[in-house]
């Protein structure tokens, strides 16, 4: 299973990207694009070259960091919240 991150919607270059992106699909393999917000046009377009895929949300943590008081002692814990990063995109199941 390959695993490819890409950053052809970027630098204009839609249409190489899911050319890719098709071609590691459909060896069932899982693409993930960074920073997409709405897969519906790469799904729609992965569909029209026949690549029935899914897209699932791609999360990452964030960073927990420690609190301290004013003498440096350690009062609590923030962070490590899950947050959107983008879409993981593979073959549909049947």
């Amino acid at each position: 299973m390959e695993e490819i991150v890409t950053k052809g919607r970027k630098t204009g270059q839609t249409h190489a990207m899911i050319e890719s992106m098709k071609q590691v699909i459909e060896g069932d393999g899982r693409v993930g694009v960074a920073g997409c917000k709405d897969p519906s046009d790469i799904l729609s377009r992965l569909s029209s070259l026949g690549v029935e895929a899914k897209a699932d949300i791609m999360e990452a943590t964030k960073p927990v960091q420690l609190i301290f008081d004013k003498w440096g002692e350690t009062i609590g814990i923030q962070g490590g919240d899950k947050v959107q990063t983008g879409y993981v995109f593979s073959k549909q199941a049947h």
